[in-house]
C-alpha cells in the first residue's frame, strides 16, 4: 500500500508486504502486552461497597416465620404495620442479617433503625479497610478508601443515631439529633 508522503523502508522495486507483515506483528505484540498488563483500561473500581446492592438481592427472598418482607421500596405504613407484628428478637434478626435494608425503611422503627445502619457502618468499614490494601487499586483509591473507612468509624462510635445510611458512591447519611419522636424540624 502506498502512501503519499511516507517513506517506504524496502528498496524501489521490491516487495513491501514482509515490511508492513513485520510492522503489524510488532503492532500486535505491543496490544497483546498492553491489555494483559491493564494499560488499554481505565482501571476505576466503584467508590464505596457493593453491600447495599447484595442487602436489597438478599432481602427480595428474606422471610420471616415464613412470611415474606415488605419491598424495599415499600411505603411507610405497610413498613410498621409489617413490624407491628415482630416481636423484638424477630426485629433484631431483620437488622443483623439485612442492615442496609433494615436501617433505611421509612416506618421502621427508630431504634431497630439505629441498629441496622450501625451493623451497616461496621461492615461498610470492613470492606473500606479490605479496599485500602488491595494493591491492584491506585494508590488514590486505596487513600479514598482510608478516608471513608474513617467516615464511617466516625459514624459508628457511640451515641450517635444513624436513620439512614448507604455506602454507594458517595454515600447518603441520615442523623438524628435529640429524640426523633419529639422532633419539630426536619431537614433534608
Amino acid at each position: 500500500m502506498n502512501v503519499p508522503g511516507l517513506a517506504h523502508p524496502t528498496a524501489p522495486g521490491a516487495d513491501p508486504r514482509p515490511a508492513a507483515l513485520r510492522a503489524l506483528l510488532a503492532l500486535a505484540v505491543v496490544f497483546v502486552l498492553l491489555a494483559t498488563t491493564g494499560w488499554t483500561a481505565v482501571h476505576r473500581p466503584e467508590g464505596g461497597t457493593p453491600l447495599r446492592a447484595a442487602s436489597l438481592a438478599a432481602w427480595k427472598s428474606a422471610r420471616i416465620d415464613g412470611r415474606p418482607v415488605p419491598p424495599a421500596d415499600a411505603d411507610a405504613a405497610t413498613v410498621a404495620r409489617f413490624f407491628a407484628g415482630l416481636d423484638s428478637a424477630q426485629r433484631s434478626d431483620l437488622a443483623e442479617n439485612y442492615p442496609l435494608v433494615v436501617g433505611n425503611l421509612d416506618g421502621a422503627p427508630a431504634t431497630t433503625r439505629y441498629r441496622a445502619n450501625l451493623l451497616g457502618l461496621l461492615q461498610a468499614v470492613q470492606v473500606e479497610e479490605a479496599r485500602s490494601r488491595d494493591v491492584a487499586l491506585t494508590p488514590a483509591d486505596r487513600a479514598t478508601a482510608v478516608r471513608r473507612s474513617h467516615r464511617f468509624e466516625s459514624l459508628a462510635a457511640p451515641g450517635r443515631q444513624i436513620l439512614a445510611f448507604d455506602p454507594t458512591g458517595n454515600g447518603l447519611v441520615a442523623e438524628v439529633c435529640g429524640v426523633l419522636e419529639r422532633a419539630r424540624l426536619f431537614s433534608v
